[in-house]
């Protein structure tokens, strides 16, 4: 498989999964709009229950430290993907001039 078979596959792949995205997404706010009084009173609930356990000294840090680390992944994964080429090249000086 060539280099250009395997760049068209993978543009193939990204046109193929943005309508999905945008499927999933435009469900969630359809829903949320037909119920949103069930989801509204479903988040309160949630947030009730899983708020006070987060915001705990010791596991708020642990939680943004996550959460920081997790940005920090994603950001990465974007950029690695976006560039492919891992590897740097220094030029090199030549050091030869000032030694005798």
């Amino acid at each position: 498989m060539s280099k250009a078979n395997r760049q068209q596959d993978e543009q193939d792949k990204r046109r193929r999964i943005g309508p999905f995205w945008l499927g999933i997404l435009t469900g969630l706010l359809i829903t949320a709009v037909v119920f949103h009084r069930d989801v509204l009173e479903l988040l309160v609930d949630a947030s009730d229950s899983v708020l006070p356990v987060i915001t705990m000294p010791g596991l708020l840090e642990l939680t943004l430290g996550l959460i920081g680390f997790g940005i920090v992944l994603f950001v990465n994964h974007l950029l690695r993907r976006e560039q492919r080429d891992e590897w740097v090249f220094l030029e090199e000086e030549d050091s030869q001039e000032g030694d005798s």
